[in-house]
């Protein structure tokens, strides 16, 4: 790499996708995506349901929880604490789970 990678420029969205071809742009935008999302594990979950791919954004601490539906696969989940307990609350759910 010229300057020995160091060169702490950003480079715009439009210029890169006008210097990659479509299929490479396309690819960079789903590294991107991924990376932002793995990086922010407390943040963004991945739906249980397998081979199921959506993320959503789980509630943070002292925020109402709320259930999420997939659009994908129609599971329902608790955006806190990421299971599906409908009726109940996230600390009821957990009581009941560990009298079981």
């Amino acid at each position: 790499m010229g300057d020995d990678s160091r060169c702490t420029t950003p480079i715009s969205i439009p210029t890169i996708q006008q210097l990659l071809a479509p299929a490479a742009f396309n690819r960079l935008l789903g590294a991107a995506f991924t990376s932002y999302i793995s990086r922010r594990p407390m943040e963004f979950r991945f739906c249980k349901t397998p081979d199921c791919g959506q993320i959503y954004r789980s509630t943070p601490a002292g925020v109402v929880a709320v259930t999420l539906r997939c659009p994908s696969c129609s599971s329902e989940v608790c955006s806190a604490c990421d299971d599906a307990h409908i009726g109940v609350t996230c600390r009821e759910y957990q009581t009941r789970k560990s009298e079981e």
